[in-house]
């Protein structure tokens, strides 16, 4: 197909891109396990088995190499990968400085662990600026960035401009013995002064600030004179997990093969 490159903004062939990237799916099943990944969508509130992934003519070639390039395969190989229960990711901070701790929450020292933080801005970037500039309304989160952002972060993602001034990244690694092998599309809510965008891979949760007014969080950025910190916290305790677990049983209809299923395991 001939059109358009979101990205680049060429005509030129477009590939057919993932909305999250195909090598997360990997590392979603483990390796004695044959049942099939479930799909939770929420723009017609359904879950069911499925090997299905978000895919649509969306980018060139060249633009879904630099994607790769700039942030994706880095962190695909660091996070947590079920068949294997290696996480890199967590395994670099082991020695690594804690700077501050909040509850559950340590701030973690990603200079020590020699993080490569251009790579974690690039990718989370890249992911919440494909899921509001994706053509297709199911499963993406069209439009969240807003016009401005959008544009802002597409030519920070072309290397046309830099990281854009009120965009912040904070970086969740779960510390649980064996985290949720989950990945979910990015979704957004509205604070005051800013936005959230909050997506997960396997073990790790990202969440993106956009906006000329983050509060006090601005603080920790300014003392780590960086755009990105990575904190470890514990999945099981945060809300998002009793959140996500009430939203599938409560407001997501199960497929007839998906409820056959929980009805013999519950």
């Amino acid at each position: 197909m001939v059109e358009e490159c979101a990205l680049c903004l060429q005509v030129k062939e477009l590939k057919v891109s993932h909305l999250m990237p195909k090598g997360l799916y990997k590392k979603l099943r483990k390796s004695d396990c044959s049942g099939q990944i479930i799909l939770s969508q929420s723009h017609n509130r359904t879950s069911a088995f499925t090997d299905m992934q978000v895919t649509d003519n969306f980018l060139c070639g060249e633009c879904e190499q630099k994607f790769s390039r700039n942030g994706e395969n880095l962190v695909v190989r660091d996070c947590y990968n079920s068949k294997t229960e290696v996480f890199p990711l967590r395994s670099k901070f082991d020695e690594s400085k804690v700077i501050a701790r909040h509850f559950d929450k340590q701030l973690l020292d990603h200079v020590e662990a020699n993080i490569n933080q251009g790579a974690y801005l690039y990718f989370a970037a890249s992911i919440v600026w494909r899921a509001s500039a994706w053509k297709r309304k199911e499963n993406s989160n069209q439009n969240s960035l807003g016009p401005v952002y959008q544009e802002q972060i597409r030519k920070y993602l072309n290397n046309e401009s830099t990281f854009p001034e009120n965009v912040y990244l904070i970086v969740y690694i779960d510390t649980d013995l064996q985290p949720l092998p989950m990945i979910s599309f990015p979704v957004s809510s509205k604070k005051v002064g800013y936005h959230q965008h909050i997506f997960y891979i396997p073990g790790v949760r990202f969440l993106l600030l956009v906006g000329h007014d983050i509060g006090e969080l601005k603080e920790y950025f300014n003392d780590r004179k960086s755009k990105v910190v990575f904190l470890k916290y514990s999945y099981q305790q945060h809300p998002d997990c009793s959140f996500v677990a009430n939203s599938l049983s409560t407001d997501f209809k199960p497929n007839s093969r998906l409820r056959d299923e929980i009805r013999k395991n519950v």
